[in-house]
């Protein structure tokens, strides 16, 4: 159920994309891809914080303003330690957290004491937290003693703003275990809390970095090292490398069928796409050396790019163009697959004419719908489609644009339902030869709409790289760590989760803490990619964001579902959302108005589809027969 959640909102980002650049190309230049790469990396990385607390049935509404808080606390932080040594900036770091620990231990005694009414504690936990307060004030000595660079009043300055983001998930979690106060009430006094200390601390005055660090610590959200054709050729290598572990792992499970052939899948695509990628590098390159990021003792770390020959630049996305023959040659074989088999049952004598019509049908639809969107683009070609405002009571010209708009996306929905369709028909008796054949017939089809934007020249961000390392770690941790299945065990039942032995009140912290931590990245990387802080607006509605994405990528409010690849896929539509209707015309004023319409549609048809599957198992069950009746 999660993997088709999954495929439909990724249908959903495809439908929109292609619309919009149908109707304005601008919508796939280099510089708006870039751009909404990069906010939707930072708004992806605050939502894969949000599913850890919605998973447990929580709510977080201080994500907004502790992304606020965070950035404020940075930029006044840097400049009040540059007028100190950057060594007394680092130990002071080192002796705040040991005398934290010393707190914490202190606390765990009196809460020990005075709550549970009995002095009894565990020594050795007590035992290990001393030796880390000790350990940090050791530290923090010899850290006095060094000669730093100014870096380290920068990286001090980075850690505290993101250790005080793990302190208020950590109170939160307090706040909701201990004190069994609503999730709601708790994150929503925060949110009133934390921006009225932003505004405080700031003296409601715009802060900022100034230019002084736009070619070194900003660069950690605006840089921009390498190109998206360079990351599909790493991609390409990691499922080459995942096919052949999935081949090897299902001839040795007893020539385990359904893994040989998604291994062999695998290694087609990923071999198909590294050869296409890897062309812009056969000509070789030159290595050139750009501004120093840092200075590390006798090392002084430095940025490079790779100069290459403008006609190698250019070869992956005409290679890639010629991704039709690999798809069509799948999608040839499914069918053939489909014809062999109906064609069987005629000649055994079963009548199969519905059978039939069920294949073919929606062929003819999706057919017929992309000649429909060809000759509409042909309509709109030589048009200027983004209009200042689209008044439709205005103008009969106006009226003229609304209904291309509708044409495009009623014509691309109609697509859209008719692969759905067609997966559904054409892979029902099949078996996993023809699910890997479909599966295979739409990596190819996304490659060569690829083949058709900007990628040779639209280069990723670095907070790109920073949401594949923390959603690589959340997806492991939530799905392949028991800490992972006790956050779901938890939301989907409380109470059988605290019968089973489960510490849900520790679980319930770590997932605020985990909450705060990704809320402070966020916050780190929104004010370096904006440099400046206003304190009564940065970071507000990210939390209704972060929750819109969760949700629209299969996290259920109700808590127990939740998946970090649908949160990136439903964040990268929430930036699609904001951004297609500026492409297509509709007016600055719709803009919230048309994110929320696409995003209720989508919450219904998910819940539709939850309901209609739960209808069928019912049915199903009434219909199986009692055993205990059986003779």
């Amino acid at each position: 159920m999660k993997s088709k959640k999954i495929f439909g909102i990724l249908l959903l980002l495809i439908y929109v994309c292609v619309a919009t650049a149908m109707l304005n190309d601008n919508f796939i230049k280099p510089f708006n891809l870039q751009n909404m790469l990069r906010s939707s990396s930072m708004f992806a990385i605050i939502g894969i914080g949000a599913v850890f607390v919605i998973v447990t049935g929580g709510i977080d509404l201080s994500i907004g303003s502790l992304i606020g808080l965070v950035g404020c606390t940075m930029t006044l932080t840097t400049r009040a330690w540059l007028e100190h040594p950057p060594a007394e900036n680092g130990s002071f770091l080192f002796r705040l957290v040991a005398m934290e620990l010393m707190l914490i231990a202190v606390g765990m005694v009196v809460w020990n004491r005075f709550r549970k009414g009995s002095a009894q504690i565990n020594m050795r936990t007590l035992a290990w937290i001393g030796a880390g307060s000790a350990l940090m004030f050791l530290v923090s000595v010899w850290v006095r003693q060094q000669d730093l660079s100014a870096w380290a009043t920068v990286a001090s300055a980075v850690i505290a703003a993101l250790l005080l983001s793990l302190h208020i998930g950590w109170l939160h979690g307090i706040l909701i275990t201990k004190l069994r106060l609503q999730p709601f009430i708790v994150t929503l006094c925060g949110l009133m809390c934390y921006r009225g200390l932003t505004r405080f601390f700031a003296d409601d005055k715009t802060q900022g970095l100034g230019t002084e660090y736009n070619d070194s610590l900003r660069l950690l959200a605006t840089g921009r090292p390498c190109t998206i054709t360079f990351v599909l050729m790493v991609g390409a290598a990691v499922v080459v490398v995942a096919g052949i572990w999935k081949l090897i792992s299902g001839i040795r499970n007893n020539r385990d069928r359904p893994a040989v052939v998604n291994g062999l899948t695998a290694i087609v695509c990923g071999l198909f796409l590294f050869a296409v990628t890897s062309s812009r590098y056969w000509d070789g390159w030159e290595t050139e050396y750009g501004n120093t990021l840092c200075t590390v003792g006798p090392t002084e770390f430095r940025f490079f790019e790779l100069t290459i020959d403008p006609v190698a630049v250019e070869r992956p996305a005409r290679l890639m163009e010629y991704s039709w023959l690999p798809m069509a040659g799948f999608l040839l074989a499914l069918g053939a697959m489909n014809i062999r088999r109906r064609l069987g049952l005629a000649g055994s004598g079963t009548n199969n004419a519905g059978s039939w019509l069920g294949l073919l049908l929606p062929f003819a639809v999706v057919v017929a719908a992309a000649v429909g969107l060809f000759l509409t683009q042909r309509w709109i070609a030589g048009e200027a489609i983004s209009v200042p405002r689209i008044m439709p009571w205005k103008s009969g010209a106006d009226l003229v644009v609304w209904g291309k708009i509708g044409s495009v996306f009623g014509l691309m929905a109609v697509v859209m339902l008719g692969v759905v369709r067609m997966g559904k028909s054409w892979t029902k008796e099949t078996g996993c030869e023809g699910r890997a054949l479909w599966l295979g017939t739409g990596f190819f089809a996304v490659l060569w709409l690829l083949s058709h934007t900007a990628i040779n020249e639209t280069r990723v961000q670095t907070p790109f790289f920073f949401l594949v390392a923390i959603g690589f770690v959340a997806a492991v941790f939530l799905n392949r760590t028991v800490h992972g299945r006790y956050l779901l065990a938890l939301g989907n039942n409380e109470e059988a989760a605290r019968f089973s032995g489960i510490d849900i009140d520790r679980m319930k912290i770590i997932a605020y803490v985990i909450c705060a931590g990704c809320a402070g990245v966020g916050g780190i990387l929104f004010t370096l990619d904006s440099n400046n802080v206003e304190p009564s607006s940065h970071g507000n509605f990210y939390e209704l964001y972060a929750i819109a994405a969760a949700v629209l990528g299969g996290c259920s409010l109700r808590g127990g579902e939740g998946s970090v690849l649908g949160v990136i896929i439903g964040a990268a539509i929430m930036r699609v959302l904001q951004n297609a209707p500026n492409m297509i015309g509709i007016p600055m004023q719709l803009e919230l108005f048309t994110m929320g319409i696409v995003i209720l549609i989508g919450v219904i048809a998910d819940e539709s589809a939850r309901r209609m599957n739960a209808r069928r198992d019912k049915r199903m069950g009434d219909s199986a027969p009692d055993m205990e009746t059986v003779p």
